[in-house]
C-alpha cells in the first residue's frame, strides 16, 4: 500500500507557501493600485516627476511578477500532489463516487472495434460510472487515455515497452508515483480527440507547399524595393507606397490553406502544457524506469515542443484581423510564416513519438495504482489458469476466492450467492493479466488467452432482437471468432431467455461443441441437469440459514461439487410475494 503519511509533509509545505502567496498577492495589488494612481497623477498633475516614478514602479512590478511566478506554479503543483494523495485514499477505501477526483470514466473511449470487444464492454464494467477504467486511470493526454482503453478493450500491452509491472514497481520504490501524477494533472483531457493519429497529425501538420507562389513572391518583393527606392529618391510621391501595402495584402490572400482553419489557440495551449510537462519530468530523471524517460531525452523533446509551441502561438496571432492586415500589408507575412513553419517541421519530426512516450508513462502510472492501493500482484504466465485470493475491486469488501481450472466448469448455486460476481472477477483479472498489468489477487497464473463473455443480455427492440437471440449472437461470436490464442468463455445463466427443455438441450449441445473446439468455459446455471454432463467439473456457491431457517446469509466462497439447495422460495416468501 502507498504510504499516505507523507501527505502531512506536503500539507505543511503548502501552508507555508500559501502564506507567501498571500503576501505576494497583497504586494501585487498594492503595486497595481500605485501604477493606476501614478497614471492618473501624470495626466492630471503634470508629467514630472510622476512619469519617472511610474516607469520605475512598472519595472519593479515586472521583476516582482517574474520572481514570484514560481511560487504560484509551486502552489498548483502542491494542490495536485494533495489531490493525488486524496485519490489514493479514496481508492483504498473502495470509494469511486467522488466525481471531482474520478471524473474521467472513459465513456467516450468505449467504442468497440469488433463484436468480442462490444460484448465485453456490455458485460463488464470496463467504462462508465464505477468502472475499471475510472478506478485505474491517471491518464490526461489523448494518447494515454487511448492506451488504457486499448488495454481494457483489446486485452493487450498497449505500449512498445516490456516488463511494465517491473517499471511500475521501480517508480513506486523511488517514491515518484505521486510526483508524476501531480505533474500529469497539468494536461487537459481531450475527450473529443479520440483519434490519436489525427490529433498528432494535426499538431505536426505542414502547410501545402506553394512553389509557384513563392517565385511570384520574390518578384513582388522586387517591386516593393523598387517603389521604396523611387520614393526615397523623390521620383514618386511618398504616398505611392500605399501601393506596396495593397499589393502585399492582395498577394497574401493566395496563401489560403486548410491549416488556417485549425483552432491554433487550442493547439498552442495543448503543446505548451506538454512542453512544460516534459521539462518537469526531465527534472525527476526517470532513466531508472526506461531510457526513453531519461532527462536528456525528455529535455530534447521539450526543446522541440518549444519550437512547435512558438509556431502555433504565432499562427494564433496572425489570424487576428489587425495583425493580418498590418503584417500582410507590410511584408506579406502569411507567405513568410508558412515557409518558416514548414522548414522547422521538416527538421523535427518526432512529435508523435514524444506523445507516445508520455502515453506510455501514463499507462505505467495507471497500472501502478493497482499495486499501491490494492496490493496488486504481477500475473505469472503459465499453461494453467490458477489463482489464490482473487477478488473484484469494484465490489466493496469483496470476498477472495481460490480456483484452479482443470476442464469445463458448470457453476451452480442459489440466487445472490456470488456466481455472476465470480465470473466477472475472473474476466477482469484475465483482462489485466493480458494487458501486462497487475491483478487483484494474492497469486495468479494464466496463459495468454482470449476472453469471451455472455453475462448481461439486453434485447434490441429497434432491431427486433430478443434477449434470447442476443445471447445466441454472443455465443456465435465465441465460436466463430478466429484468434491466434486459446479461448476461454464465460456464460452466465445460459439460455435463460427460452423454455426449460430447449434451454437444457441447447446448453448440452453447446458444451459438446466447446469441448470439440478445445475452448475453455465456465457456465453458470440454475438447471441441475447440466451438472451430469460428461467431461465437466461442478463448482457451486451456497447460502447459509440461521434462526431455524428464518434468516439467510452467504459466504460467497466457491466450492467443488454441485449445489444441493435453492433459495428462490425463501426469497419470495421473505419479500411477501407468496405465502406459505
Amino acid at each position: 500500500m502507498l504510504d499516505l503519511t507523507k501527505k502531512e509533509e506536503y500539507l505543511k509545505i503548502k501552508a507555508s507557501n500559501d502564506k507567501l502567496l498571500h503576501l505576494f498577492t497583497l504586494i501585487r495589488v498594492s503595486l497595481f493600485i500605485g501604477i493606476i494612481a501614478l497614471i492618473i497623477a501624470s495626466f492630471t498633475l503634470g508629467i514630472n516627476p510622476y512619469l519617472y516614478i511610474l516607469i520605475a514602479i512598472l519595472l519593479i512590478s515586472i521583476t516582482f511578477i517574474i520572481f514570484t511566478n514560481k511560487y504560484y506554479k509551486k502552489n498548483i503543483y502542491l494542490k495536485n500532489i494533495l489531490t493525488s494523495y486524496l485519490k489514493h485514499e479514496e481508492r483504498q477505501k473502495g470509494n469511486l463516487t467522488n466525481n471531482k477526483l474520478f471524473f474521467d470514466k472513459g465513456e467516450d473511449l468505449s467504442n468497440p472495434n469488433n463484436e468480442r470487444e462490444k460484448y465485453l464492454i456490455e458485460d463488464i464494467d470496463l467504462f462508465g460510472e464505477h468502472s475499471l477504467y475510472q478506478l485505474m486511470s491517471s491518464c490526461k493526454s489523448v494518447n494515454g487515455r487511448l492506451k488504457l482503453s486499448k488495454a481494457l478493450k483489446e486485452n493487450v500491452n498497449p505500449t512498445n515497452l516490456n516488463d511494465l509491472t517491473t517499471k511500475a514497481n521501480s517508480i513506486i520504490l523511488h517514491d515518484d508515483l505521486i510526483k508524476i501524477e501531480a505533474l500529469i494533472m497539468k494536461l487537459n483531457i481531450k475527450k473529443n480527440e479520440n483519434d490519436f493519429e489525427a490529433y498528432a497529425a494535426n499538431l505536426n501538420r505542414k502547410y501545402q507547399p506553394k512553389k509557384k507562389l513563392n517565385l511570384g513572391l520574390i518578384f513582388l518583393y522586387m517591386i516593393d524595393i523598387i517603389l521604396i527606392v523611387l520614393a526615397c529618391l523623390k521620383i514618386i510621391p511618398l504616398y505611392s507606397l500605399v501601393i506596396i501595402f495593397i499589393l502585399n495584402l492582395y498577394y497574401s490572400t493566395f496563401y489560403k490553406d486548410e491549416l488556417n482553419s485549425v483552432d491554433s489557440t487550442s493547439m498552442y495551449l495543448s503543446i505548451s502544457n506538454y512542453g512544460e510537462l516534459l521539462n518537469d519530468l526531465a527534472k525527476l530523471d526517470l532513466s531508472y524506469v526506461d531510457d526513453c524517460f531519461s532527462s536528456n531525452n525528455l529535455k530534447g523533446k521539450a526543446k522541440y515542443f518549444k519550437k512547435i509551441e512558438f509556431l502555433w502561438q504565432v499562427n494564433s496571432f496572425k489570424n487576428n484581423i489587425i495583425f493580418k492586415l498590418v503584417l500582410n500589408g507590410l511584408i506579406c507575412f502569411e507567405a513568410i510564416f508558412q515557409t518558416i513553419f514548414n522548414l522547422i517541421l521538416k527538421t523535427n519530426s518526432d512529435l508523435k513519438q514524444t506523445l507516445e512516450v508520455i502515453g506510455d508513462l501514463e499507462y505505467i502510472i495507471s497500472i501502478a495504482n493497482i499495486k499501491t492501493d490494492y496490493d496488486g500482484i504481477e500475473a505469472k504466465e503459465s499453461k494453467e489458469i490458477s489463482f489464490k485470493g482473487i477478488y473484484n475491486p469494484l465490489i466493496k469488501d469483496c470476498v477472495k476466492n481460490d480456483f484452479t481450472y482443470e476442464k469445463g466448469v458448470i457453476l451452480t448455486g442459489s440466487n445472490m450467492s456470488g456466481k455472476t460476481t465470480f465470473l466477472r472477477t475472473m474476466i477482469i483479472n484475465l483482462i489485466l493479466a493480458m494487458s501486462s498489468s497487475f491483478v487483484f489477487a494474492d497469486e495468479f497464473l494464466s496463459p495468454k488467452i482470449e476472453v469471451f463473455s455472455s453475462l448481461r443480455i439486453k434485447d434490441e427492440l429497434k432491431e427486433g432482437i430478443s434477449t434470447f437471440y442476443q445471447e445466441i449472437k454472443k455465443i456465435r461470436c465465441m465460436l466463430k471468432t478466429d484468434t491466434n490464442l486459446p479461448k476461454i468463455c464465460f456464460i452466465d445463466e445460459i439460455f435463460k431467455g427460452t423454455n426449460t427443455l430447449d434451454r437444457i438441450y441447447g446448453a448440452k449441445m453447446l458444451i459438446k461443441k466447446l469441448e470439440e473446439l478445445n475452448i475453455k468455459f465456465l457456465i453458470s446455471t440454475h438447471d441441475f441437469e447440466l451438472c451430469d454432463v460428461d467431461g465437466i467439473l461442478n463448482y457451486h456457491f451456497s447460502e447459509l440459514y440461521q434462526n431455524n431457517y428464518q434468516e439467510i446469509s452467504f459466504d460467497y466462497k466457491i466450492k467443488k461439487g454441485r449445489s444441493e439447495s435453492t433459495n428462490a422460495i425463501f426469497l419470495l416468501k421473505s419479500a411477501g410475494v407468496i405465502e406459505g
